[in-house]
């Protein structure tokens, strides 16, 4: 299930299992060891064919309009309950290795009913539990603020990190009715496979802070971009995306990074990331493809089905590690610098949860005469999935220096455009971006687009907008 309100979930019935084609020397080798550990004789086992207890006490709440918590009494093994699965409507959904867990809403206007089993050790399943049902607590597509947290957030080696920077940006985002963070992860790899736990303790107490205000964190894995930006990154690559979709060293490094952020342990909570249902989605990237004319090199030589096989081969493996998440990647309209083909069916994968794409030259309003929406926003939403949007005035098209403190004209712009998207059925809406009143700077450039609550027409803005939302 998930919190976007077209999205179906797709899976088969536990019962449909993979055929697979065994060697006669396996059948022969399988032999062996079975009459190893069946049958009498001395030092021999007997097999365990003897399932868990059925699992009890099951119990279903909604305890949010995005949330549903399941838990259970645990069942007894006469060797070993290794986990359990949990069931909804018929259909498998998860395993698990505790009594409790949680589902996220799909705006179902039916029913919902879990079932769970135990397994052991030997891979006995018992029978499915009674059958809980609940009514989806969204009966209506959910929509919702949000906000781009940037990366000098972390500190960037300044020192200027702290916890009370982290309380008071979700505190103070939360009162401005954003719900919903995209966050770039900290500077924690360097060199490649080396983690430094000191700055991924930073991400713990973030996605801690957010739990506690009931707030939402989409999590980017890398800056597709930025590489190109700092020779001192250990993923650089002149040509940006080219090298983790490429470069075999690249390549490799950039899936252990996800599945070890995937798989971590949050220190301060001891939830693990990929149970964690404050993280609403992983973002395999930001900024894939950049305009050409930010490449010190030359722009990534990539065409719409190298993109799209190599999208594709990334959801893929992110979701064999984590069945929890949705999983997206955060465009620009350069996407359509792709190569042989229409850069929109670079997207059209099927396992891509939904689509996140940013508008920096407010193209919804049509604002610049010769940067119309016929092209980008509007055809995101031909792939029929939930669309997400990002506002902001980060584009070159804009005279920065003009802009930059007219907050008046930036606030109206955020307005109207703010509304035209939900109005034309977007999911959710972020803000290019939300700080703190504890930064211990002076904005500058993109900075000044750093808004808080002390900026009262943005603050005003976002109140109007927000508060309309799931009313």
């Amino acid at each position: 299930m998930t919190i976007l309100s077209s999205l179906a979930p797709q899976i088969l019935p536990s019962s449909k299992k993979a055929l697979k084609f065994i060697p006669p020397i396996k059948l022969i080798l399988f032999a062996f060891l079975a009459s190893c550990t069946s049958g009498g004789g001395n030092g021999s086992r007997i097999a365990d064919t003897n399932p868990p207890s059925i699992p009890t006490n099951l119990n279903v709440v909604a305890t949010s309009s995005t949330q549903i918590n399941i838990s259970w009494s645990a069942s007894i093994d006469d060797v070993e309950v290794r986990g359990y699965k949990i069931y909804r409507s018929g259909f498998f959904l998860k395993e698990v290795k505790t009594t409790n867990t949680f589902d996220i809403s799909n705006n179902s206007p039916h029913k919902c009913c879990y079932t769970v089993s135990a397994y052991d050790s030997s891979g006995n399943e018992s029978s499915q539990s009674e059958k809980i049902c609940i009514d989806d607590p969204i009966l209506k597509p959910y929509k919702y603020m949000g906000a781009f947290v940037p990366g000098w957030h972390w500190g960037q080696g300044q020192g200027f990190w702290s916890e009370a920077i982290d309380d008071d940006l979700i505190r103070s985002a939360k009162n401005n009715t954003i719900s919903v963070f995209h966050l770039m992860l900290p500077p924690f790899e360097n060199p490649l496979g080396i983690y430094n736990e000191a700055e991924l303790i930073k991400l713990d107490h973030f996605l801690d802070s957010a739990a506690k205000n009931n707030a939402y964190v989409m999590i980017s894995f890398i800056h597709a971009y930025g590489i190109t930006l700092n020779q001192n990154d250990p993923y650089y690559h002149p040509a940006g995306i080219e090298g983790i979709m490429n470069d075999e060293i690249l390549a490799k490094a950039f899936k252990n990074r996800i599945k070890f952020i995937i798989n971590r342990k949050n220190a301060i909570n001891g939830k693990l990331y990929k149970d964690d249902p404050t993280i609403l989605a992983w973002i395999i990237c930001d900024e894939p493809i950049s305009a050409p004319f930010n490449y010190f090199g030359r722009p990534p030589d990539v065409t719409v089905s190298q993109f799209k096989s190599w999208l594709e081969d990334i959801v893929t493996y992110i979701k064999n590690i984590d069945q929890s998440h949705l999983v997206t990647i955060f465009i620009q309209p350069a996407l359509s610098n792709l190569k042989e083909g229409d850069w929109l069916e670079s997207l059209n994968v099927p396992s891509l949860d939904f689509i996140y794409g940013e508008d920096a030259d407010m193209r919804i309003l049509n604002y610049f005469p010769y940067l119309t929406a016929d092209e980008y926003p509007l055809r995101l939403f031909l792939l029929k999935k939930p669309v997400v949007a990002m506002v902001s005035f980060t584009s070159g098209e804009w005279d920065q220096a003009k802009i930059c403190q007219d907050y008046n004209f930036q606030a109206d712009l955020l307005e109207k455009a703010i509304k035209r998207y939900f109005e034309i059925g977007a999911t959710g809406v972020l803000v290019f971006s939300w700080g703190s009143i504890l930064y211990p700077f002076t904005p500058t450039y993109d900075q000044c687009f750093n808004y808080t609550e002390q900026n009262r027409m943005i603050s005003e803005v976002l109140k109007i907008t927000g508060s309309n939302l799931n009313q």
